[in-house]
């Protein structure tokens, strides 16, 4: 990331502003207030980017933090009890910015993080900031474990990291490069496959003829093959170059063996001026799920959610839109195989407040709900099952000024998405 005066001023008057967030009755069917929205800050501004259930059963955070002093962005893992109380918070990266879009639990009870960093590799030695790829490895205490990056000459970076079979990894997103015959710089879906230590492996990149692709979720099928959820440039003309569409590719699990590349274009998949070109998936035995953020050309922002077999074909599709607006930042599977999007939605007052939707394996609504702070956009992260209740992770930042959230924070609610009240014990 190379910084920016303006985004940096932005977040500091966020951070200020912000402490006149009120907690206030939600007037929605009976749902109680948002008091109970435990809060975790630093001074210079907090982007929460993954939640979760650690595999001790404790609940840890992932993201990015600014610095106070130089505002040089940090990623961060934070680790609580399942009440939220803090075990233990740590930052990694170097005198840069160094960010992970992704943060996940490994199998020996560790974290997997992936992003993107100039304080490593190429961008440091060139002494330009241009960022590469950044993958990272923690033990269970949050301890460095190893660290790697990875790249071109040009803007690099990572959204998505997976545990491959053989306990090495698959990370994802996109590399850049310039093409010399017309001077225009190409974002290319891009895995690389590293070993159990962080060592290269190999590499592939997808949908190499389009201008502008980037991978935004990776799972491994259950036939051992893996699944890159990709949002492509809808074609390489100057006006498209804001619009997305979602997109499929699967390997073998080493990157080698490809099984084509497939875009999805019917059911008005394809984005008009997208400033949400988010693509991601869940894998069953029987396909995929893929789930993508709509913004038409009225600008009604949506989530599709559209089934395909094993081969790449639709065979259902359904759309939601929450309060009037919608769109999801991570979705997750619950034991019976029902889905749990989380994210944020937006009224006829364009207040953005959390939410939460869990649908049946067929996309069926069982239950919905919207978590509203007056002067405060909320945007739900991810969700954890903590007996009969859920943990949602957020991000919240005063509705009026800037792009980065000056804090992130934890609320509960009940089985039929109720929020729950607890104490703020951070």
């Amino acid at each position: 990331m190379i910084k920016n005066v303006s985004r940096v001023m932005a977040g500091i008057v966020v951070a200020l502003l912000c402490l006149t967030c009120k907690k206030a009755d939600v007037n929605q069917g009976s749902f109680p207030t948002t008091s109970g929205i435990i809060l975790y800050a630093d001074n210079g501004g907090n982007v929460l980017k993954s939640f979760g259930a650690a595999p001790d059963g404790n609940l840890y955070f992932g993201g990015y933090i600014y610095n106070s002093g130089n505002m040089a962005a940090q990623g961060f893992i934070r680790k609580t009890d399942m009440a939220g109380k803090t075990l233990w918070a740590k930052t990694y990266g170097g005198s840069e910015d160094d960010s992970f879009n992704m943060v996940r639990p490994t199998s020996d009870g560790g974290f997997i993080c992936a992003g993107a960093t100039s304080s490593y590799g190429n961008g440091i030695t060139r002494k330009d900031g241009i960022e590469d790829a950044y993958i990272l490895k923690t033990d269970a205490n949050g301890n460095l474990q190893w660290q790697n990056s990875f790249g071109l000459q040009y803007q690099d970076r990572f959204m998505d990291v997976v545990e491959a079979p053989d306990h090495g990894f698959v990370a994802a997103g996109s590399d850049v490069d310039l093409n010399t015959s017309d001077g225009q710089y190409e974002h290319r879906a891009w895995a690389v496959k590293t070993d159990a230590n962080g060592a290269y492996v190999y590499q592939k990149e997808a949908f190499v003829t389009y201008y502008r692709t980037e991978v935004y979720g990776t799972e491994f099928l259950t036939d051992g093959r893996i699944g890159l959820a990709v949002a492509q440039v809808k074609s390489d003309s100057v006006k498209d170059q804001n619009s997305y569409c979602p997109a499929l590719t699967l390997f073998t699990s080493n990157l080698h063996g490809s099984y084509g590349e497939i875009t999805y274009r019917s059911f008005g998949y394809c984005n008009v001026n997208c400033p949400y070109p988010f693509v991601n998936m869940l894998t069953y035995a029987d396909g995929m799920v893929l789930y993508c953020n709509m913004y038409s050309a009225s600008g009604i922002r949506s989530v599709v959610v559209f089934k395909v077999d094993l081969t790449g074909k639709v065979l259902w599709e359904k759309e939601f839109f929450g309060e009037g607006n919608a769109s999801f930042a991570s979705v997750r599977k619950d034991d019976a195989g029902n889905i749990i999007i989380a994210g944020n939605t937006q009224d006829i007052h364009l207040l953005n407040s959390g939410w939460i939707l869990k649908i049946d394996p067929s996309a069926n609504k069982l239950w919905e709900t919207h978590i509203p702070a007056p002067g405060c956009n909320i945007t739900a992260i991810g969700s954890v099952p903590v007996g009969d209740h859920w943990a949602i992770g957020t991000n919240i930042q005063q509705h009026t000024n800037g792009k980065e959230s000056p804090f992130y924070g934890l609320l509960f609610i009940d089985s039929n998405g109720k929020i729950v009240e607890q104490k703020n014990n951070r």
